[in-house]
């Protein structure tokens, strides 16, 4: 018998839950983006990650503690989070 399926566990930066990968909304820096940040809705996209659950509450406290662009690593001037935002949620799983 082979090996069991391994599921990628990541964590909300918002709530700091440990959810499946498939749970979770991944966000990319992206310059050109509004917000200066982008959906990878695919999971593909290149750069480093953040993951975040597509709810107001996961959305609000990551804002109250500044974890996205600490999380993207970029100034955090460079973040829009009204945009970034109604991005995520509007995004569907």
């Amino acid at each position: 018998m082979g090996e069991p399926a391994r599921t990628c566990i990541r964590t909300c930066i918002g709530c700091r839950a440990r959810e499946p990968k498939s749970a979770l909304i991944r966000i990319v820096a992206d310059p050109s983006a509004p917000g200066g940040c982008a959906v990878d809705a695919n999971q593909t996209r290149p750069g480093r990650g953040a993951h975040i659950h597509p709810r107001a509450e996961c959305v609000e406290e990551a804002q109250r503690r500044r974890a996205l662009p600490r999380a993207l690593r970029i100034p955090a001037a460079g973040v829009d989070i009204e945009q970034v935002r109604s991005l995520i949620l509007a995004t569907r799983l």
